[in-house]
C-alpha cells in the first residue's frame, strides 16, 4: 500500500534511505568528501525534514504498518523530478519499486505533466536497465568535479517508447527516411530504395548492430542505428551511428533519447568508438552531436555530389570506453 508520509514518520523513511543507499555508496566509492551525504547513505534527518517542510512530495510503501519503500519528487513547471526511489534490500525484487514508480506516473497524469526526470549513477547498469524497463531513457551524463562516478540523467515521457526494431518496421522507417533522400543532401542516397530492398537492409543491419525505433502513442516517429565503420577486420571495434526523426517531432528530445540508448548498447557490444558523418552546412546537427559528447575529427571536402552541387562532410567521434585490449569478436 502506498500512502503519503507524515512528518512524524520521517525517521523510519530515513532508515529505509540509509539501508538502500549504503551498498551503492560502498560499490561506487562514495565518501562524505567526494559525494554529498554519500549519495544519501548518510543523509541527516534535518535535511530530510527541510525537504518535507519545503513541500517535497513523499510517499511510503507500507507492508502492514512498516515502511519498506520510499519515493519523493518535486513538481516543476512542466515536469516532475524524482529525488529518491528506494526499497529496503530485503524487500527488493518484489515489485515494490515498480509500484512506487507507477504511482508517480499516475500523479503526473493527475497533475497534467507529461515528463518525469531523475538522476542516477551512470555505471549502475542494473539500475539503469531497471529504469529502462519502466519506460525511462537516458538523456545525458555529467562528470562532476571530485565525484567518483559519472552522473546519468533519465526521463520518462508520456506516450513515448523506444524499442529494438524488426523488419516489420521497415515501411514506417522508410516513410521517415524518404524525404531525406528526395529533398535534402543529409543522406547521399539519391534514389529511394524499394520496400523489399529496404527490408533486406534493415535485416542485415539488425544481424550485427542495434537498430532502434521511437514510437509516440504507437506510431514510429524516429529511428537510430549503427553500422560498420569500415569493412576490414581491425575496424570491427568502431561503428558509424545515424539518427533520423520525423520533421513533426524535431526538437522534442527524441534524437537524444535514441542516441543515448544506442550508445549504451554499443558499449555493451564491445564497440570502442562511435563515428557520425554530417553533410555541411548543418550547424544544428554538429551542435547536437557535440552536446552528446562527440568531437570533430575533420572534414572531407567536396566528397559528394547531389542536387546539383558538391558537399563537404564533417566527421565526429565519441569514445565509448577505455582503450584497453579488446575481447575477441
Amino acid at each position: 500500500m502506498i500512502i503519503p508520509i507524515e512528518e512524524k514518520r520521517l525517521c523510519e523513511c530515513l532508515s529505509v534511505i540509509h539501508a538502500a543507499y549504503e551498498p551503492i555508496a560502498a560499490q561506487f566509492g562514495m565518501t562524505d568528501k567526494n559525494t554529498p551525504h554519500r549519495g544519501h547513505a548518510s543523509l541527516p534527518l534535518d535535511v530530510l525534514q527541510k525537504q518535507f517542510q519545503s513541500g517535497r512530495s513523499m510517499y511510503g510503501y507500507f507492508v502492514h504498518d512498516a515502511i519498506v519503500g520510499f519515493i519523493s519528487y518535486t513538481k516543476n513547471k512542466d515536469f516532475l523530478k524524482i529525488n529518491d526511489v528506494v526499497v529496503l534490500p530485503e524487500y527488493q525484487h518484489n515489485g515494490f519499486g515498480s509500484a512506487l514508480l507507477d504511482y508517480v506516473k499516475e500523479q503526473a497524469s493527475i497533475l497534467d505533466v507529461i515528463k518525469i526526470t531523475l538522476g542516477m549513477i551512470d555505471d549502475n547498469k542494473v539500475l539503469k536497465e531497471w529504469y529502462i524497463k519502466h519506460g525511462f531513457y537516458q538523456v545525458g551524463a555529467v562528470q562532476y568535479d571530485g565525484a567518483p562516478f559519472l552522473a546519468g540523467y533519465m526521463e520518462w515521457n508520456k506516450g513515448i517508447s523506444v524499442r529494438h526494431s524488426t523488419v516489420d518496421d521497415a515501411e514506417a522507417i522508410l516513410k521517415i527516411y524518404t524525404p531525406f533522400i528526395t529533398d535534402t543532401s543529409i543522406s547521399f542516397e539519391t534514389e529511394t530504395p524499394t520496400l523489399e530492398n529496404f527490408e533486406k537492409r534493415v535485416e542485415r543491419l539488425l544481424s550485427e548492430y542495434p537498430y532502434l525505433v521511437c514510437e509516440k502513442d504507437g506510431v514510429v516517429v524516429g529511428y537510430a542505428y549503427a553500422s560498420r565503420h569500415r569493412e576490414r577486420s581491425a575496424y570491427k571495434y568502431s561503428a558509424d551511428v545515424s539518427v533520423y526523426i520525423s520533421p513533426a517531432f524535431h526538437r522534442k528530445g527524441i534524437g537524444r533519447i535514441l542516441y543515448m540508448r544506442l550508445i549504451d548498447l554499443l558499449k555493451s557490444q564491445g564497440v570502442y568508438t562511435a563515428y557520425a558523418g554530417v553533410t555541411q552546412p548543418n550547424d544544428v546537427s554538429i551542435g547536437f552531436h557535440k552536446a552528446l559528447g562527440f568531437s570533430e575529427v575533420g572534414t572531407y571536402h567536396n566528397v559528394g555530389y547531389k542536387h546539383g552541387k558538391w558537399h563537404d562532410v564533417t566527421w565526429l567521434e565519441r569514445p565509448l570506453r577505455k582503450y584497453d585490449k579488446p575481447e575477441a569478436k
